[in-house]
């Protein structure tokens, strides 16, 4: 269980320096968040394979004699599991790196007001979210017990998290705040500016 003066600690720091306090999510509403992200990727991924299996869909509905249908689809599955395992990984790496690239945020996390940033406060880069998702992906194959635990109480980092240094934290209500004058000038390219 997590020391809750330890994360205290954090933010009254981040008070004295004249940043923003933020709050890091609770476990429910990552998991809800990141629930409504698999939702949205199987969808995406059954109309994609809608459209390029639609002959092999067709001859499925021909079957009537409902063995012969599963016969049939199992051997589908055999031959076309890999290419549907690759193509869902491709297609969900994308689309959770390509969230915490731009905004920190999938649908998901915007639906419950989350977003991933580095521990710096700070964007992810396309290398963090890749390893990120990378390690989701893994933690999937362990039926995602790895993503209970906690292993930095202080900033709540699964392992994922702890793995490039992200935390999952809750936008504050009024949004996130405008970089100072100096800071709009930087170059973007490392990731910052959140």
């Amino acid at each position: 269980m997590q020391d809750p003066t330890e994360s205290e600690k954090v933010t009254e720091e981040a008070a004295h320096e004249g940043q923003v306090s933020l709050r890091f999510a609770p476990w429910w509403k990552r998991a809800l968040a990141f629930t409504i992200d698999k939702i949205i990727l199987a969808v995406i991924l059954t109309v994609i394979m809608g459209v390029v299996y639609q002959q092999e869909y067709r001859q499925f509905a021909k079957i009537a004699n409902t063995q012969e249908l599963w016969k049939a689809m199992m051997v589908f599955l055999t031959h076309e599991s890999l290419k549907i395992n690759v193509a869902q990984f491709i297609l969900e790496a994308a689309y959770f790196a390509t969230g915490w690239v731009s905004s920190g945020q999938t649908i998901g996390a915007r639906i419950f007001r989350l977003a991933v940033i580095s521990a710096e406060s700070r964007k992810l880069n396309w290398l963090e979210s890749f390893l990120r998702y990378g390690m989701l992906s893994l933690i999937g194959f362990l039926f995602w017990l790895p993503a209970v635990f906690v292993f930095n109480p202080v900033y709540r980092q699964r392992i994922q998290d702890v793995l490039v240094n992200s935390v999952v934290v809750e936008v504050p209500s009024g949004g996130w705040p405008k970089p100072a004058d100096d800071e709009t000038n930087r170059d973007d390219d490392d990731g910052a500016g959140l």
